[in-house]
Order: C-alpha cells, then sequence, then structure tokens
C-alpha cells in the first residue's frame, strides 16, 4: 500500500530497502506513472507518524527533496507479517527492517524532521497548510 502511495510522487527507483537477514538489502522500487512526481512537497509529521507514513515521509524527503516539518516520528523500522491464530488472534513476527532509500534507519528515535515544530492537535487545515508553507521558505 505506502508504494501504491509513494509511487504517485516518485517516477522510479526505490521506494524504500528491506534488509532481510537471507536475502540482504532488497530495494522496494517505485511503480512509476504516478500523477504529482513534480512540484514541492512538504510532508507533516509527529510522534504518531509510524511504520508505513515513516516510509512515505522518508521516501518523500530521500527522492522528491520534500521538506519534513513537525516533531520525529514513532521509529517503527520493523516489517512484520501477520498470522491469524486458531483463538481468533493474530500472531505478528517482525522478518525483516527497512531503511530509507538513502540507507537510513528510523529505528533509534524516528525520522528527525528538516523543520522542527509542534503542530497541536487542534490546529485547522487551513492553520497547518499556512504553517507548512511559511516554514518551508
Amino acid at each position: 500500500m505506502v508504494v501504491d502511495v509513494a509511487s504517485q510522487f516518485v517516477s522510479d527507483g526505490p521506494i524504500l530497502w528491506e534488509v532481510e537477514p537471507i536475502q540482504g538489502d532488497v530495494p522496494i522500487d517505485s511503480l512509476g506513472g504516478g500523477l504529482a512526481t513534480e512540484g514541492r512537497v512538504i510532508v507533516l509529521v509527529n510522534g504518531g507518524t509510524a511504520s508505513a507514513a515513516e516510509i512515505l515521509a522518508a521516501a518523500l524527503r530521500d527522492r522528491r527533496d520534500a521538506v519534513v516539518l513537525g516533531t520525529p516520528t514513532f521509529g517503527k523500522d520493523a516489517v512484520q507479517i501477520a498470522f491469524d491464530l486458531r483463538n481468533g488472534g493474530r500472531l505478528h513476527v517482525a522478518v525483516a527492517r527497512w531503511l530509507s532509500p538513502g540507507g537510513a534507519s528510523v529505528g533509534n528515535g524516528g525520522l528527525q524532521p528538516d523543520v522542527e515544530m509542534e503542530l497541536p492537535q487542534d490546529m485547522t487545515l487551513d492553520d497547518l497548510i499556512q504553517a507548512a508553507v511559511e516554514a518551508a521558505r
């Protein structure tokens, strides 16, 4: 799913790298054909930004020179697979970890924003957009 979204912004090349114990570093490439592969990109992040959202933010920064604005992200770099259990539960097992297209991990402290600023929960969408535009100047 994150590759589908990132491919709308990144025309080719890696979106992320999976670091697997047997296969080593495996590039996960853009699908191409995106609708927004040109123009300025600003990504808003905070401590609730995790997993696939971190992959997207890192890919856009590394591959599209996006400005990442906000506070450090959660820091989840595990690639997991889920197994359905007979009792109705699910078991999630980490099978690899991911790196940004530039080879960085978010595992220790999350993705660090280019412009650090608090984005209060009660900000309106218009206020968020205005803050992003001003910070990216």
